[in-house]
């Protein structure tokens, strides 16, 4: 079990004219503040786990999350923490959102003492949740009332991690997924594909986010998605390094390219929607800080082939902390 906090950007905020205090005809019109949403969200989860075998494991889950925004206070603020008159249908969903889930996960892979991902493994997960007012969740509507919420939401994924014949250690990685909706919906979908994230412990992304490189966080968004990564890695230099005995050890530099494409929807006929494409290369470098605890670095450039990031653009670089999946 756990909790945390941790806020997520939006676009800009708008303010409503509304109707002059002395009376007369007018024109309703919205203005743009130059004031950035930030949507703050304060988290909290329990969590218990099964393993029926060394290859499968069941998880039972709560989780709430609320959301409000995070705005610097001042005089032009209200106690809700917006401006006076801010234009609500532009805002991101506000409220409480708590559910119960949980899934199925099956894994079986290996690993050596050169690898530098995982090899001849499959991994595939089945992820259900379901939030209701009957556990407390709501939404904020435009008038700031409170209106019951609930949603169904069903994820799943799958993928293969392929050891290549022609040479030690280069492997060939992919991973499908997809994720769909029920019920009622966020202003901003349920789903939010686009950015060069992945995974890892040390950083902590919004639950709908899913990395599409190439392309900026949240450049498509929907109530449904699909996505696929293909990705070919393969070691550079083993370093295997480190200086007497401080917590520092240098282990290797590998590399990768990969191609991103997927896509959001909100109807099913949407499905068929041509998909973002993505496309770039990596290196990456793992070591072991303080005695023990392992890290890897990723570096790399991307660029959208459908739109996104354009080619030769510095906005393709980017650097984090993690594998891509």
């Amino acid at each position: 079990m756990g909790a945390y906090s941790t806020t997520v950007p939006y676009g800009a905020i708008y303010t409503n004219s509304g109707a002059p205090e002395e009376g007369g005809a007018w024109v309703n019109t919205v203005e743009n503040t130059g004031i950035r949403y930030w949507d703050r969200r304060i988290a909290g989860y329990a969590q218990v786990s099964y393993a029926k075998t060394s290859k499968q494991s069941y998880f039972a889950r709560w989780s709430m999350s609320h959301r409000s925004p995070w705005i610097s206070s001042g005089d032009y603020y209200s106690n809700a923490g917006l401006p006076e008159n801010a234009y609500r249908p532009s805002l991101p969903t506000r409220g409480i959102f708590s559910g119960i889930g949980g899934g199925w996960r099956y894994v079986k892979g290996s690993s050596y003492s050169r690898s530098i991902s995982p090899e001849n493994t499959r991994l595939i997960s089945i992820v259900g949740q379901v939030q209701s007012p009957f556990l407390g969740s709501y939404t904020l509507d435009d008038t700031d009332e409170k209106i019951p919420f609930t949603r169904v939401q069903i994820t799943g994924e799958w993928r293969e991690y392929q050891s290549l014949p022609w040479a030690n250690n280069h492997v060939l990685a992919l991973k499908l997924a997809s994720g769909l909706s029920a019920g009622d919906t966020q202003r901003y979908g349920s789903y939010r594909l686009g950015g060069s994230f992945g995974e890892s412990g040390y950083y902590t992304l919004p639950d709908e986010w899913r990395a599409l490189r190439g392309f900026d966080p949240a450049s498509v968004s929907g109530d449904g998605y699909y996505l696929s990564s293909v990705e070919y890695r393969l070691p550079i230099h083993w370093f295997d390094w480190g200086y007497q005995t401080y917590p520092f050890f240098l282990r290797c530099l590998s590399g990768s390219v990969y191609l991103d494409a997927g896509t959001a929807f909100d109807d099913f006929v949407d499905i068929g929607t041509t998909p973002l494409v993505g496309t770039g290369a990596e290196l990456r470098a793992s070591m072991i800080l303080s005695w023990g605890a392992p890290i890897s670095v990723r570096v790399g450039y991307g660029f959208g082939l459908n739109g996104g990031t354009t080619l030769g653009s510095l906005d393709g670089f980017y650097f984090w902390l993690g594998s891509s999946f």
